[in-house]
């Protein structure tokens, strides 16, 4: 997971910023276990198929990210750079 967050940093056009070093661990900060009390993550109900590899979630703010807005097009963008980081690694 880490080096698929540090390629994704390095991986990013200037207009979409994000720093590997903001993810937060499960067990860290608010991102604990009583946080889920009424329902499990996505992750965890993804991951449980047999067919299911890898499984995470993503959460992508529709605002400003770093001082930069996150409108439809950058989204779009993120959205293909996350693609293809993702079948990078799959591959590796």
């Amino acid at each position: 997971m880490d080096a698929w967050a540090v390629r994704l940093e390095r991986e990013l056009p200037p207009g979409l910023p994000y720093s590997a070093s903001d993810n937060i661990r499960f067990g860290t900060g608010w991102n604990t276990a009583e946080n889920y009390a009424k329902g499990r993550m996505l992750s965890c109900c993804c991951g449980g198929f047999d067919f299911v590899r890898a499984a995470l979630a993503l959460e992508i703010p529709y605002a400003n990210m770093r001082g930069c807005v996150l409108d439809a097009a950058k989204a779009r963008e993120l959205g293909s750079v996350l693609l293809r980081v993702a079948a990078a690694a799959l591959q590796e």
